[in-house]
């Protein structure tokens, strides 16, 4: 997919640095750069510097374990997308199998088989919330969590700084993420999400605060729910802490059709 997409490519639509749009296979060209230099595919290499070394042992590209598949929720979303969504698919995976990923319209959702992306560099990554915030208090950090480093100090503050064009003018994004400098509590968020599925990560570097929303249903205003969240824990900053420890706190457990207890769909982490 990504060999096909690079080969596409015709031309420049605006030349570097005079502008800026947010497009995944710009991180899945990074990937493969990243592959090309390590000699491993960009999978591996992630397993090996970042998931494994941050204790994410349920956090993967694929679903590589039992554990993974009995507790991964579906996506759901609206029963009036489905033909475009089938449309969608066969258009860009060219092999006519757009209606498998549909398990079935169930009332007022429609319901995705569980699937994987296989562009992992632009996004796909499959875990729980209770994972993600373990990467999260790790940019926090200065690139380290628990003793274990996994970027430089200087690199983690190079990733969250604003990015000008040519003529000096504020781009919206550092490396990866989106910059909120000007905000009341300036910030940065890296949003995800795709058919069924939304997610957002945002750091507030001067609080030390990092909270990650995941949820298997798409529509609903996540940047609300993100804000709604950082206010209840500023709200709360003015009281005296003596420890100084990472604190993660996480939304009631959900009960599962099995009955089992499955991590709430918000982490939030201060330090």
């Amino acid at each position: 997919w990504a060999r096909r997409y690079l080969d596409e490519l015709t031309g420049l639509i605006f030349e570097p640095g005079s502008a800026s749009a947010y497009s995944s296979p710009n991180s899945v060209l990074v990937g493969q750069i990243v592959a090309e230099v390590s000699g491993k595919s960009y999978m591996e290499y992630a397993r090996e510097n970042i998931l494994i070394p941050l204790g994410m042992k349920t956090t993967d590209f694929t679903y590589s374990s039992q554990a993974m598949i009995s507790k991964a929720a579906a996506g759901a979303f609206l029963p009036d997308d489905v033909e475009g969504l089938i449309a969608m698919l066969d258009e860009i995976r060219r092999r006519g199998d757009g209606a498998d990923f549909v398990r079935e319209v169930d009332g007022d959702l429609a319901w995705m088989n569980r699937i994987h992306v296989f562009a992992p560099a632009g996004g796909g990554l499959i875990g729980p919330v209770t994972e993600v915030i373990r990467f999260l208090g790790m940019h926090l950090n200065g690139g380290e969590f628990e003793g274990v480093r996994i970027l430089s100090p200087e690199s983690v503050s190079l990733m969250q700084e604003m990015q000008l064009s040519t003529k000096g003018t504020p781009l919206g994004f550092g490396l990866g993420w989106e910059v909120f400098d000007q905000a009341e509590h300036p910030h940065t968020q890296h949003p995800g999400g795709g058919v069924g599925i939304q997610t957002l990560m945002r750091l507030y570097p001067n609080e030390g605060l990092a909270i990650a929303i995941m949820s298997n249903l798409e529509g609903y205003d996540h940047v609300q729910v993100v804000d709604a969240a950082a206010n209840v824990v500023f709200s709360m900053l003015g009281s005296d802490a003596e420890d100084d420890e990472p604190a993660v706190a996480f939304t009631p457990p959900i009960v599962d059709a099995e009955g089992n207890e499955v991590p709430g769909s918000i982490a939030v982490i201060e330090t």
